[in-house]
């Protein structure tokens, strides 16, 4: 983090919620020297966060002075990891509350004094609970059950990661594949033709890579009868991204957005998207369950993530990680119907107007669009 953003004139609401925070703090050191009046509460979450090897409670911080409370409190960094640490739970992702205060520009050197490490870490307890409280992250998490219908994100699967054994080593992709730079994005994807291509053996007839991810699809729900999945018209891409800046791709659809009509002997079926992550990092897809702010979910190696076709959504990291070297090289598949056949290349950025852009009623919290290029916010 340089100075300019260490030093910057706090929000309104940033100052507000600092204030909230040193409130908290405040509490907790008059109740540890019996001072506190017995009516008044201490905010249970102050003692959230979970042990990463040392102690994390306030409560056992009896050294911990309302001066350098006050001083954590201030440190806009506090609140830049408190948002971290909390939207990486809801990112799919563990995070420890160090790793967060790093994330947010804390050098090894602050974090290096066990006292000092300990009330960093009760200064972010408070600001997670404010977050909390004022539920300026929680709205309508993507992965909540309650958007299975469109949104899916399937847990490790063993027959999954018993088909990546047969993946070639990816730097093998980045030499022979086919590639183009996605427009206004720091993508770049290739349009998989030949299957047997990605295999780390080319020569085994017996690994049927294509039939084996369409049994893979299947399994998870995908099907004809289902699902109106026409196997027969699967398209393959693969993606990663070149460097690491946190350029953000357009707000978009995968498939042009239609209404479904039902008619008498039938139904006409969405199509969908599956997104999977080939390496170890995994992948990263920002998503909108509907109108409103998005989030960003990591999909681990091992896990699909399904999109219907009316997911808005992007590809790209979000400013949770300071991370070096990471391409997220992952497969994006089209799951298309005979309602929504595979679209030719193209993506679509128009809600169902055919007008209205999809980035005036898809946005972003401000704190992304303080780290993200060329992203708007509400």
């Amino acid at each position: 983090m340089d100075n300019d953003d260490h030093n910057r004139k706090m929000s309104v609401a940033e100052q507000q919620l600092f204030q909230g925070i040193l409130n908290t703090n405040m509490l907790i050191a008059q109740r540890m020297v019996g001072h506190a009046p017995a009516t008044q509460q201490v905010y249970p979450g102050s003692v959230m966060l979970p042990s990463d090897g040392t102690t994390t409670s306030i409560v056992s911080d009896m050294n911990s002075t309302a001066k350098s409370n006050k001083r954590n409190a201030t440190d806009s960094r506090i609140l830049k990891g408190a948002k971290i640490y909390f939207t990486s739970k809801r990112a799919n992702i563990d995070k420890s509350p160090r790793e967060a205060l790093e994330s947010a520009g804390f050098s090894v050197d602050e974090l290096s004094d066990r006292s000092n490490e300990t009330r960093l870490k009760n200064a972010l307890s408070s600001a997670v609970y404010e977050l909390k409280k004022k539920e300026e992250i929680i709205i309508s998490f993507p992965v909540h059950p309650i958007n299975r219908s469109r949104i899916i994100l399937t847990q490790k699967d063993d027959a999954l990661l018993e088909i990546l054994q047969h993946i070639n080593d990816v730097s093998f992709w980045y030499k022979e594949g086919k590639w183009v730079d996605v427009e206004d994005s720091n993508l770049r994807q290739w349009v998989v033709t030949n299957y047997q291509t990605l295999l780390r053996d080319v020569s085994r007839k017996d690994v049927k890579l294509r039939l084996m991810l369409v049994n893979l699809f299947i399994k998870h729900g995908f099907t004809l009868r289902d699902k109106g999945i026409q196997f027969n018209k699967m398209i393959a891409t693969a993606l990663y991204t070149r460097n690491e800046s946190y350029e953000a791709q357009r707000i978009h659809t995968d498939y042009a957005l239609k209404s479904v009509k039902y008619k008498r002997g039938g139904k006409d079926f969405l199509a969908w998207t599956a997104h999977l992550p080939v390496t170890d990092d995994g992948s990263w897809i920002w998503v909108w369950p509907g109108p409103g702010n998005g989030y960003p979910i990591h999909i681990k190696m091992g896990q699909i993530l399904f999109l219907r076709s009316d997911v808005v959504h992007f590809g790209g990291r979000p400013p949770i990680d300071k991370l070096e070297g990471q391409k997220y090289m992952r497969l994006h598949f089209y799951l298309p119907t005979a309602f929504q056949p595979p679209p030719k290349g193209d993506i679509f950025l128009t809600d169902h107007d055919n007008l209205t852009p999809l980035h005036v009623s898809h946005a972003f919290h401000d704190f992304f669009v303080q780290d993200t290029n060329r992203v708007e916010k509400w």
